[in-house]
């Protein structure tokens, strides 16, 4: 199940985790989240968009604008809560975080859970996820170097899935630059060293370029199951599941 890992950095891409149906009904959740919460675009300090647009679901929302980055309660445009962050949503983490642990006890000796700050493993740090950012990527969008570092918990496991259109990644671990490609459906765990990397989304791919991208992983020995992409218009979402850490609302 595992397509590409740094196991001593705690960084893996999981491939096959999710069907079709649940990659549909996922899909069905975000559109109803963008009913509710509409992509926003946030800024850099100087005013400059960024070229992703932004929602989330749970009490804390992502967010950029002149203040700086950040979390915060309420809907930038509407001023509404966020919509909550519900079991239907979160599962979908789970089996990708449960596949990067099974793969780290058996490649690095002595790891235990408390390494990527889960002392009980993964089921009770499930509750406390409360936060999961969607950033829609039209085709001609990507997002520089940047680290995940506006958390409180700067510990806790990252996870993220794809949807739509393949993406070009980068992380720069232990010195390295890893480059790998995320396609439809693939999960991204940031654990252990990985979780305060530096990482960016170099460019999104056309449809060629993800056959030939998906050809080279067949002759490297990683080959994706079927990639299934129900969106067809060349734009990519990213479905990103953390721990603020952050105080518990009123």
């Amino acid at each position: 199940m595992i397509a590409y890992s740094v196991p001593a950095s705690g960084f893996y891409v999981v491939r096959g985790c999710h069907t079709t149906a649940q990659i549909d009904a996922l899909l069905g959740h975000v559109r109803t989240l963008k009913g509710a919460a509409p992509f926003q675009a946030p800024t850099m300090r100087d005013g400059s968009p960024l070229s992703v647009k932004v929602t989330s679901w749970g009490p804390w929302g992502w967010w950029a604008d002149k203040l700086g980055i950040r979390y915060i309660p309420r809907h930038p445009g509407n001023n509404r809560p966020w919509p909550e962050l519900d079991v239907d949503v979160l599962r979908y983490a789970m089996p990708m975080l449960h596949a990067a642990m099974k793969d780290a006890r058996a490649a690095v000796p002595g790891w235990t859970s408390e390494a990527w700050g889960l002392p009980g493993g993964s089921m009770p740090w499930w509750p406390t996820v409360d936060t999961c950012l969607v950033n829609y990527y039209a085709p001609d969008a990507v997002l520089g170097w940047h680290t995940d570092k506006s958390e409180r918990d700067l510990v806790s496991p990252i996870l993220t899935m794809s949807l739509g259109a393949s993406a070009v990644f980068e992380i720069k671990l232990a010195g390295e630059t890893h480059r790998v490609t995320l396609h439809s459906g693939d999960g991204c765990v940031m654990a252990g060293e990985s979780r305060n990397a530096e990482h960016r989304i170099v460019k999104l791919l056309t449809a060629a370029e993800t056959v030939e991208a998906s050809q080279a992983d067949l002759f490297s020995g990683t080959a994706a199951p079927a990639i299934y992409n129900p969106i067809t218009n060349g734009s990519r979402l990213s479905i990103t599941w953390r721990r603020t850490g952050l105080r518990k609302l009123p």
